[in-house]
């Protein structure tokens, strides 16, 4: 079988481009051969020279633990392996159904290698420690209202308060 023959033009613009490789190659050699070499100076800067100091700093990279709670070792060797536990404690506090979709989603969409019991378990560590955060916050607010002689609740705290 024959091969197709190469058309003029491609063999001259293949010649052309060769030319122009070994032109690049034997201006740049003989331009990089007559240039001076560097001087480096081996003596002392002047005393009035200012000097840096180089300067560094080293952040230890710590996680929290995660907080107490039902299924914490659970939620830990399965979700830590691509998670921050910053992750999971900053997250608003869901309810149980969100963090079904949440963890559900984990599994389906990225494949998290988590069983069906290891899922529930899971959302009910996540839902606990919501739980306890939604808790906390409403503590807080309850602190800051014994100031003002009254309790504030939940639904409270969205409206704006007059004065």
């Amino acid at each position: 079988m024959a091969t197709p023959r190469r058309s003029n033009r491609a063999v001259w613009r293949t010649v052309f481009l060769l030319g122009l490789v070994v032109g690049a190659a034997a201006v740049s050699f003989w331009g990089i051969r007559s240039m001076p070499l560097p001087t480096v100076s081996t003596s002392a800067p002047p005393a009035d020279a200012p000097t840096a100091s180089i300067v560094s700093i080293a952040m230890p990279h710590e996680e929290p633990l995660p907080p107490l709670g039902p299924h914490r070792s659970t939620f830990q060797t399965s979700c830590t392996i691509c998670h921050s536990t910053r992750l999971a404690l900053n997250q608003p506090p869901f309810a149980a159904e969100r963090w079904h979709q949440i963890v559900e989603k984990m599994v389906t969409v990225y494949g998290a290698q988590v069983n069906a019991t290891q899922q529930k378990e899971i959302v009910a560590y996540l839902t606990a420690i919501s739980e306890r955060k939604t808790n906390d916050q409403s503590s807080a607010v309850e602190l800051a209202a014994v100031g003002r002689s009254q309790r504030v609740t939940a639904t409270e705290r969205s409206q704006p308060t007059t004065g």
